[in-house]
């Protein structure tokens, strides 16, 4: 049995349910996310859309094009993982950076995610560029 859901634009109206949902997954302060979503709902730049079934919010794309598309996050509640949910976002995204002209789209994500470059090599991404972080202590941490 195939899971019924729709991909929504995130608009004003569910603004406060989109930001209960990534301060629940990503454990982010709503009124700092409220902060950098707010501006970007009418900006033709930003697009944020909600997976949804039966009024619930199951999944979230972030996308922008600066030159270059960028996607900051994708999400999917793991329950309703596997019911083709990020690929309709991704997809959807695509769509619009297609309309926007972006030529390339890239992605950062953890690179311990191996569901996640599973799940975007799948979807034709290549990895592009390896990214290496070190931790600076700080003044209280030194010796």
């Amino acid at each position: 049995m195939s899971l019924a859901f729709e991909i929504r634009k995130l608009g004003p109206k569910e603004l406060g349910e989109a930001l209960d949902f990534l301060a629940a997954v990503f454990m982010v302060d709503k009124a700092a996310t409220a902060k950098r979503l707010g501006p970007r709902l009418d900006s033709d730049r930003h697009l944020t859309l909600l997976a949804k079934t039966g009024g619930e919010t199951i999944g979230i794309i972030e996308c922008a094009s600066h030159p270059t598309g960028v996607i900051s996050n994708i999400y999917v509640l793991e329950e309703y993982r596997r019911n083709g949910v990020a690929e309709k976002l991704l997809e959807t995204c695509g769509y619009w950076f297609q309309g926007a002209g972006v030529a390339h789209v890239s992605c950062e994500f953890p690179i311990a995610e191996e569901s996640l470059r599973g799940f975007f090599s799948t979807q034709g991404y290549e990895p592009a560029m390896l990214k290496v972080v070190k931790e600076i202590p700080q003044d209280d941490e030194m010796h």
